[in-house]
């Protein structure tokens, strides 16, 4: 299910360099987009990860999370 996919890409997130930081925060992006409504479930887990990738030191990390955040508010 994506609440198990999240909670996995969550924990193997603090051990990832800035290209899979890159890739996880896109694949949040899309599991936001896909489900809507019906994913608030996650919402308050990938906050917690993207408000602590928006002060990361490299800059795509810190456009894609914030670029998630967006699609999170719709």
């Amino acid at each position: 299910s994506y609440e198990e996919t999240v909670q996995i890409l969550i924990k193997y997130m603090k051990s990832a360099d800035s290209l899979v930081r890159i890739e996880i925060v896109q694949t949040f992006e899309k599991i936001l987009s896909g489900l809507g409504n019906a994913g608030q479930s996650v919402h308050k887990d990938i906050y917690k990860q993207l408000k602590n990738l928006i002060q990361d030191r490299v800059l795509e990390v810190r456009y894609y999370s914030i670029k998630c955040l967006c699609e999170m508010m719709k």
